[in-house]
Parts: C-alpha cells; structure tokens; sequence
C-alpha cells in the first residue's frame, strides 16, 4: 500500500508555498496564460504550481452520464482540513484533522481514498506523518499524544508517547531511528525504530541559544542532516546526526 519516496525538500517546499500563499510574488511568467512560478522571472524559478485537489473529482474526473445512469450518484470524497503531508512515489498522504484520518491520493491510479482507523489505532487529531522504506505509516498525533504506528497494509502495529510532556508535532525515520518533535518538550526526540524505546533528546540548550528549540513544528531527516522548523525563532534549525 505505501511505498518509499522523499524525505526532506517536501518540508522546504509546503514552507515556501505557504510563504508565496502570502505574497505579491507569485505571478505568471510571460502571457497572461504561462505557468505560475515563484519567484518571478528574472530570480530563477524554484516552485511551478500545477493545480490543487479538493476532492476525488480532481483526481478520477467527473462522475461520466453513463456512469451515473448504471451505479447512481457517487458522493465525491473532500478534503475537509488538511495539514501535515508526506510524498511516496505516486502517492500522497495527507493528514486531514477534519476527518480525524488520512486521505492518501495515488497519482499513478487517479485514485482518492480515505485511511480512518478504529479500534487502537483511532486517530484523534492527525497533523504530520511519515512512511518508511518498509512501508510503515508513523502518525503524529496532538491529541492522542502520541505517535502511532501502523503497518504497509494499514493495520495498526503500536503507539508510543504518552499525555505526560510529550506533544508531537511531527515524525520522520532515517535508517533504525524514529525522529519525533515535541513543542511540549521544546526538543526532539530520537526512538529506536524496533523497540520503540526512547534513546536520546536533543538539543540540549537553554533559551537564547542559537539551537534552542522554543516551537518546533515540522522535522526531515537526511543521512547527514536533521531539519527542524523552528516557529517560535522563525527559523529553520539545521542538526547534524553527531
């Protein structure tokens, strides 16, 4: 179900498009009909957008007359509050709080599907994931606090955190570690990714340190490198893993 793809410059990009969400900057190049690029001509172009996806309707097409006739309308699925997103091959999984699961879009298929577990693996307020090259699904959970964690087919496997100084923001694996921001704790997280045990936190600073995590949101993690974003410096904090 879930396959390896990109860690880090998704974290970089959902930045920069919020940032050109906001300004005059992002225009069209050329005529009045060319691509929407930021920034402009003459800077050089970073980010081309393509188009946005509200339902299913923007991704399988509209519902054909012939179709109708046999199988009746179809309610198209909607993407109702969406927030943290991570990109698989294909297939992009977005954590949608409005519905308290998962919409997972396969490109390839032109397929919209929901992922909205029950039982232990119910999911309260969704806001940031991460698939692994296995292909786990680790879910950042605010209100569950905590990370649950389930497996390529979607079955829940276990969920770790607790309510006691622990609210995740966000979670991303590299290689055997599980690496989970924490805006309650102020630092990161690191867990060994088959025992689930916590091995160390980072960083250790105090406030008005350069490294000091006051927010810390969002996190990608690269075999050299570990990215936080950093809303309460509005910075993007740059660890390496030694």
């Amino acid at each position: 179900m879930m396959n390896k793809g990109i860690p880090v410059w998704s974290l970089i990009l959902m930045t920069l498009l919020l940032a050109a969400s906001c300004t005059s900057d992002l225009t069209r190049s050329g005529q009045d009909n060319g691509p929407v690029v930021y920034p402009p001509p003459p800077d050089t172009t970073r980010i081309q957008y393509l188009t946005s996806i509200s339902s299913s309707h923007d991704i399988a097409g509209q519902q054909s007359a012939f179709n109708r006739f046999l199988f009746g309308e179809v309610t198209p699925l909607a993407v109702i509050k969406p927030y943290g997103i991570t990109v698989r091959n294909s297939r992009i999984y977005v954590c949608d709080t409005g519905i308290g699961g998962l919409i997972i879009i396969d490109l390839e298929q032109r397929e919209m599907d929901l992922f909205v577990p029950e039982g232990e693996g119910r999911l309260m307020f969704p806001i940031n994931c991460h698939v692994d090259e296995e292909g786990s699904l680790y879910i950042a959970d605010g209100n569950r606090r905590q990370i649950v964690v389930f497996d390529n087919e979607g079955k829940f496997i276990s969920a770790f955190g607790g309510p006691e100084g622990f609210k995740p923001t966000d979670v991303s694996v590299n290689k055997n570690k599980v690496f989970v921001t924490s805006v309650s704790s102020q630092r990161v997280l690191v867990y060994d990714r088959d025992s689930l045990s916590l091995l160390l936190s980072f960083p250790v600073a105090e406030a008005g340190d350069p490294e000091y995590l006051y927010q810390p949101v969002n996190i990608a993690v690269t075999d050299d490198e570990i990215f936080v974003s950093e809303m309460g410096d509005f910075k993007m904090k740059v660890f390496a893993h030694d």
